[in-house]
Order: structure tokens, then C-alpha cells, then sequence
């Protein structure tokens, strides 16, 4: 095993895209960092530095205090898997697992010990005499795991190694992933778009988006405790409610803000849970909320009651996802529009418990604690938590 360190690290492509911005990280020996973001924001680029894919720009990698920019992927010791398997379809299963070690000139007895070993830790043993066209996609991504770990790496790259399975069968995956990398102890960059593989698969989480890392936190921090608007809106399904408002002092010497017409005033403890939040006083600033904080204001009377209208509703037999829009504008409250991209816009989302009867195009009335609420300032940056 080794731990992985980025310095400063860039790409650029030979047509000027910056796909990597000055990414310094450290994974841990033994750690199992999830990479994720939008199609385009750098992560794959991230895993095929490390693996000698790809030439770096500037900065270094260093895996296991060993400088690695100019080494040649197999003198590096990591092992990837892909997105799409690369099987050989001509090889059986066997051959396809002891690939890489024939190329490392490895006897036959020991490919045979190797190929064997690896093929009882991912229950493929009854498939070995296979060949590859008649596996199910479950299968080839137990083969390609074991290709890549039958050489015993240092480091296990996975490039959404889950993307081309059903979602039955991700889960299933995912969970066979997650317990052979804890089993093995093996340092994995793992490459996702899917924020529920991250949340649910990292020790830490990486979000990346335009090439510059966002944040790096374990799930819950990046679920509770967002940098930034982004991350904000990137972490959750459905993603947490932004919105643009203004905080006021009202006539009883208490902060106020805007939510669509209606004031909302602010409990003690959600001021007192941000380090100066009064000093924001009459500036415009985005507020966050989940979709789980809101609920219907027949079963709530904390007094914080909006009046919404319902554009549509998911029902999943569990919960309902409700959409609604507020009855004024952002700009009606800001006087100008915010930069789309900070925001959500005007359609928002809430959890409902399935009892909950909703219709579209129906108004209802909606209530939330302002405990719950995030706030950033203008820049996108989350206002400082209270320590």
C-alpha cells in the first residue's frame, strides 16, 4: 500500500482546455477517496494522471514518497479499472485475470496461485473456463476487478466502473466494492458522477467542478456543512433549495429574511449557529434548505408558514417529491436577478411523506425550522458555521 500526494497539480490538453486547476490533496495509505462532479470537471483526468495516462501539465504526483511525472505506467505499481471492462473477448476468464502477469514474465505455477486466489476473494472461481461474451455486466466488472488486483498494486484506480449496470445491480456492486476495499485495505481513487456511489462508498469525498476541488470532507461534513454553493447544490437527491434574500432587523430587534413575499424570522439558535450572520444585515445573500426541512404547515406551527403552488409531484411509495414555485420573483425580492448558475431558480423541491395527499397545480401551505437553514454570501462561499 501508499499514500498518494498532489502538488499543485495541473493539465492542460494540447487545445488549451484547463482540466485540472492546481489540485493539492493527500490520500491516505489505505484510504478509499471518491472523486466526483459533472461530466467535464476533471475527475477521469485526476485518475489518469496518477495511472502515467496522462502527462502532467505542472505540479507532482508522489505515490509512496515516490515522485512518479516521469515514470512509465508499469513501473508505478497502481492497477485501473474502466468504465467499459476492456476484456480480452477472445481470452477466457482465466486468461483474462492472469493477463498482467504473464506480461510480468510470472511463472505458470505462480500465475495459477495469483489467478486463483483472486478468483475466490470475487466469486468467480465457477467462471473461469468462460468466456467473456457470455457474462452478465456484473460478471465482466468482477473480472476486470480481479485483473487489476491480481498484480497486488500499491494503488486501485476505478473509473465509474458502475455506469454501464442497471441499478439493482450497482447497488450490488457497490456493496461487494466496498467491503472487498475494506477487506484489502488497498489505497482506491474512485472516479464517480453519481453522488450517491460517493456518499455512500468514500471514506473522504472529493468534489471537483471546472477542474478546481471544491471541497474534501467525509460524507456527513459534505452533506451537513457545504462549502460553497455548489457543493450545496451538487450533494443531496434532490440537491439542497438556493435561493437569494435579504436579511433585515424587524420592529422587535430580531433578523428577518426574505423567502418569495414573506418575511421569515429567524430563531436564536439558527443566528447563533453562524458566525456573524448580523453583520449581513440589509445585503443581499443566498439561503439554503433542504428538501427534507420543509414540511406541510398543518403539522407544524412554528409561525414560519408560506404560501407555494405545486407544479408537480413524484411519488415513490415511500416519500412524494414535491416541485412548487414561490408566489414572487427573485428579482421582486433582490430588486435585480442573481447569477443563474448560484442559484435554482424559481422552482423548488420538498420531501413529503406518501400520507401526505399533494396535487399538481394545487397551493398549499408549508412551514420549516430556520435551524435548518445554510447561508452564503454573494461570492457563493458558505458564511462561517459558529464554532
Amino acid at each position: 500500500m501508499a499514500d498518494i500526494q498532489f502538488n499543485n497539480v495541473n493539465k492542460i490538453f494540447e487545445d488549451g482546455t484547463h482540466a485540472v486547476r492546481d489540485l493539492s490533496l493527500v490520500v491516505s495509505e489505505g484510504e478509499l477517496l471518491v472523486i466526483v462532479g459533472p461530466s467535464g470537471c476533471g475527475k477521469s483526468t485526476v485518475l489518469r494522471m496518477v495511472a502515467g495516462l496522462e502527462d502532467i501539465t505542472g505540479g507532482t504526483i508522489v505515490i509512496g514518497g515516490k515522485t512518479v511525472n516521469n515514470l512509465q505506467p508499469q513501473q508505478r505499481n497502481v492497477a485501473m479499472v474502466f468504465q467499459n471492462y476492456a476484456l480480452y473477448p477472445h481470452m477466457t476468464v482465466r486468461k483474462n485475470i492472469a493477463f498482467p502477469l504473464k506480461m510480468m514474465r510470472l511463472s505458470k505455477k505462480e500465475q495459477n496461485l495469483r489467478v486463483e486466489e483472486t478468483a475466490d476473494l470475487l466469486g468467480l472461481t465457477s467462471l473461469l473456463s468462460r468466456m467473456p461474451k457470455s457474462l452478465s455486466g456484473g460478471q465482466k466488472q468482477r473480472v476486470a476487478m480481479g485483473r487489476a488486483l491480481v498484480r497486488d498494486p500499491k494503488v486501485l484506480l476505478l473509473d465509474e466502473p458502475l455506469s454501464n449496470l442497471d441499478a439493482k445491480l450497482r447497488l450490488q456492486i457497490r456493496n461487494e466494492i466496498a467491503a472487498l476495499q475494506r477487506r484489502l485495505g488497498r489505497t482506491t481513487l474512485y472516479v464517480t458522477h453519481d453522488q450517491v456511489e460517493a456518499m455512500t462508498l468514500g471514506d473522504r469525498v472529493v468534489v471537483l467542478a471546472d477542474g478546481f476541488l471544491q471541497q474534501v470532507d467525509p460524507p456527513k461534513e459534505l452533506y451537513e456543512s457545504p462549502a460553497n454553493i455548489f457543493v450545496a447544490g451538487f450533494i443531496g437527491n434532490p440537491g439542497m433549495n438556493i435561493f437569494p434574500t435579504v436579511l433585515h432587523m424587524n420592529d422587535r430587534g430580531r433578523l428577518e429574511m426574505k423567502f418569495g413575499a414573506d418575511d421569515i424570522e429567524l430563531y436564536d439558535k439558527a443566528v447563533d449557529r453562524f458566525s456573524g450572520l448580523a453583520n449581513y444585515e440589509d445585503a443581499q445573500i443566498i439561503a439554503g434548505i433542504r428538501p427534507e426541512s420543509f414540511v406541510s404547515s398543518s403539522q407544524n406551527t412554528s409561525g414560519n408558514k408560506v404560501s407555494v403552488l405545486v407544479t408537480g409531484v413524484e411519488t415513490l411509495g415511500h416519500e412524494n417529491i414535491v416541485y412548487f414555485r414561490l408566489s414572487d420573483s427573485e428579482e421582486q425580492i433582490t430588486g435585480k436577478p442573481f447569477n443563474e448558475e448560484m442559484t435554482t431558480g424559481k422552482l423548488y423541491t420538498m420531501r413529503l411523506e406518501s400520507t401526505q395527499h399533494v396535487e399538481a397545480g394545487s397551493k398549499m401551505d408549508i412551514d420549516f425550522d430556520t435551524e435548518a437553514l445554510y447561508f452564503f454570501s454573494r461570492d457563493g462561499k458558505a458564511i462561517a458555521k459558529a464554532k
